[in-house]
């Protein structure tokens, strides 16, 4: 009864076996999957990475940019208020103004 329950230990109900070489070729064509697979991920984040990268310097050239505006803007105010007031003393010319008394 015994052989009947447990055919695969009859030697008269042989298993089928694969072969070595089948089994290394289905072992390396795992091992090829597994490395396009990867390699495909590492390329798809270094895109990514990239893109994220030059969103981000654009974005602070951007910020830069707007800074550098408002303090020109501010150093022009300055320089207007400054002549308003170097007209307003009465001084007209450089020479006026290179005078020793006017430094």
């Amino acid at each position: 009864m015994t052989a009947n329950i447990l055919p695969a230990l009859n030697p008269k109900f042989p298993i089928p076996r694969r072969s070595i070489r089948g089994y290394i070729f289905i072992g390396t064509l795992l091992i090829v999957a597994i490395a396009f697979g990867t390699a495909m991920m590492v390329s798809n984040f270094r895109e990514r990475a990239l893109n994220a990268s030059e969103r981000e310097m654009e974005n602070t050239v951007l910020l830069l940019a707007h800074h550098f505006d408002q303090q020109f803007e501010e150093f022009e105010v300055v320089q207007k208020e400054l002549v308003a007031y170097i007209r307003s003393t009465g001084i007209a010319s450089t020479e006026a103004f290179k005078q020793p008394g006017h430094a």
